[in-house]
C-alpha cells in the first residue's frame, strides 16, 4: 500500500512538472512587440474574476495577469489603453476564436502622444 502511495505522488508531482513546463514555454517562446491603435475596450467578468479586451482593427487582445512574466497589474495597464491612440506592445500567446481566447498584453513598451488621454 505505501508503494502505492508513492507511486502516486511521483506521479502527480511529475505531471504538475510537465503541467508547469509547458505554460512556462509557451509563454516565453511566443513574445512579439507589436503596433497597434485601440478601437475599443472591454471588461468582461464572469464569477469573481474579470479579464479586459482590447479592440483594434486588426485583432483583438486580452489584458490579464501573467504569472510566468511576473504581471499582477493588468488594471493598472488598462488605465492606459485610450480609444484612437497608439502603442508599442508586448504580446504573447496565440488567437484560438474556437477557444476564444486572445493574445496577452504582457507590457506597454511605448505610447504615441494622443488627444484622446
Amino acid at each position: 500500500m505505501g508503494k502505492l502511495i508513492s507511486f502516486q505522488i511521483f506521479m502527480f508531482s511529475l505531471l504538475f512538472i510537465i503541467i508547469f513546463s509547458i505554460g512556462y514555454a509557451y509563454q516565453k517562446t511566443n513574445l512579439e512587440k507589436i503596433n497597434i491603435t485601440v478601437t475599443d475596450k472591454q471588461r468582461i467578468t464572469y464569477g469573481s474574476s474579470s479579464k479586459y479586451i482590447i479592440f483594434t482593427q486588426t485583432e483583438s487582445f486580452e489584458n490579464t495577469d501573467a504569472l510566468y512574466h511576473f504581471k499582477h497589474n493588468s488594471s493598472d495597464v488598462n488605465k492606459h489603453f485610450h480609444i484612437g491612440c497608439s502603442y508599442e506592445i508586448l504580446v504573447y500567446g496565440k488567437r484560438i476564436p474556437f477557444f476564444n481566447t486572445y493574445r496577452n498584453i504582457i507590457k506597454i513598451i511605448k505610447e504615441e502622444p494622443c488627444s484622446n488621454n
